[in-house]
């Protein structure tokens, strides 16, 4: 049986530091052939650091009922194991100079996550064990500590604890070169009953 070792931060910090060589390795080789990465390309880095963990992981699980959905009933990531499910989304932000900068959409579609996160394994779909974790992982890109401060962190942070009692994991300040630099944020709570 594998542990639930996501619901710690030495397993976040491991994964953030993964994940920020990865990322520095990319921009060093100018391999985007994009702006940013991608949340796809931060899905499938988790994904990967997860089965290599040994856990089984579901790719867009679809578990709140279609007859109630009042919002996107899919999950980024759904890991399984045998004494809990734990769902994950998965996002991104950025405040970069040559880049339009959404500020305020991007904190209401996270809420609107979090709120589909409160409701996952709510509804009359089996799954695989009583106990149930919910996660929202965001990453944050910006090349001015000005734009970082516009980013409505803060104003996710305090939407989260309106709603639950999360635990929360950062890594803030790494740089990705000389001019980009970037912040994780994780959050992990129980969903409503």
């Amino acid at each position: 049986m594998v542990s639930r070792e996501y619901l710690t931060e030495g397993f976040w910090n491991d994964f953030f530091q993964s994940e920020v060589r990865h990322l520095i390795r990319l921009y060093e080789q100018n391999a985007f052939s994009y702006e940013l990465p991608k949340e796809e390309q931060l899905r499938s880095d988790l994904y990967g650091y997860l089965t290599e963990k040994n856990y089984f992981v579901e790719i867009e699980s679809d578990l709140i009922e279609k007859s109630t959905e009042k919002v996107k009933s899919e999950f980024d990531l759904r890991v399984l194991s045998d004494d809990a499910d734990f769902f994950i989304e998965i996002k991104r932000t950025w405040g970069m100079q040559d880049l339009m900068n959404k500020y305020g959409e991007f904190l209401e579609s996270w809420k609107d996550d979090i709120n589909k996160l409160l409701l996952a394994g709510t509804d009359s779909y089996t799954l695989r064990s009583t106990q149930r974790y919910c996660c929202f992982f965001l990453i944050a890109i910006y090349d001015n500590p000005t734009f970082r401060s516009r980013l409505k962190i803060n104003e996710l942070h305090e939407y989260i604890l309106k709603k639950v009692t999360p635990t929360r994991f950062e890594s803030v300040g790494t740089k990705l070169n000389n001019t980009i630099s970037c912040d994780f944020f994780v959050w992990v709570f129980k969903p409503q009953r």
